[in-house]
């Protein structure tokens, strides 16, 4: 519909037919959805934007069980859907990640007045393979204040490590070969005495003594 300022009203429709004055007609109730159906929509576009999400998402229950993850999760971790729902985000954890650090974590984030934990951390993938991320947890609460589930989001900090790796050992090169052209200097000064001794000696023309 619209309405008296022109603007639109999106409404449920229930029609339904009746005697009036003798006659048949027709009675519609009209009932107001326009926020029911933003807020389904907006749900709708916060759920895209969590699947599409490039960063590495899951949320879990209050209990810790993953209910949900994104299409990053699986694609970085090696996990299907079907192999992490209902799992503890346990199956991710690495041999760095020591049990003092999960106690800070969960103090963190069960804190009401901080309700989140952000750190770097390295994660297992299903292979194996060892994933340096950025990750931040986030308490879920409702409007009670409970706590009723946790959102994980990481940044798959791999590359930026690999690059790293690589520009320190390009400076170690760089030290190790300014080290042997001072190590070359310091031995050719000497080397070239000992030449020029040595063409003496040679020649003959020097005393016995």
């Amino acid at each position: 519909f619209r309405t008296a300022s022109g603007g639109p009203l999106e409404a449920e429709l229930r029609g339904s037919l009746i005697d009036f004055a003798g006659k048949k007609a027709i009675l519609v109730v009209a009932r107001d959805v326009g926020r029911q159906i933003r807020e389904r929509r907006r749900s709708l576009a916060l759920y895209e934007a969590f699947r599409r999400s490039n960063d590495v998402m899951f949320y879990c229950d209050r209990n810790a069980v993953i209910l949900d993850v994104n299409d990053a999760f699986t694609q970085h971790y090696g996990y299907t859907r079907e192999e992490a729902l209902g799992r503890s985000p346990k199956i991710l954890r690495s041999k760095h990640s020591s049990s003092e650090l999960y106690r800070r974590m969960w103090s963190s984030i069960l804190d009401p007045k901080k309700g989140y934990w952000r750190g770097q951390m390295i994660n297992q993938a299903k292979d194996g393979r060892e994933v340096p991320v950025i990750l931040t947890i986030t308490a879920v609460r409702d409007a009670a204040g409970a706590v009723v589930g946790y959102v994980s989001n990481a940044i798959d900090m791999s590359e930026q490590v690999a690059l790293q790796a690589r520009v320190a050992d390009s400076e170690a090169l760089a030290t190790i070969g300014e080290m042997a052209a001072v190590v070359a200097h310091e031995i050719r000064n000497p080397l070239g005495s000992i030449v020029m001794a040595a063409k003496q000696l040679a020649g003959g023309a020097l005393a016995p003594e």
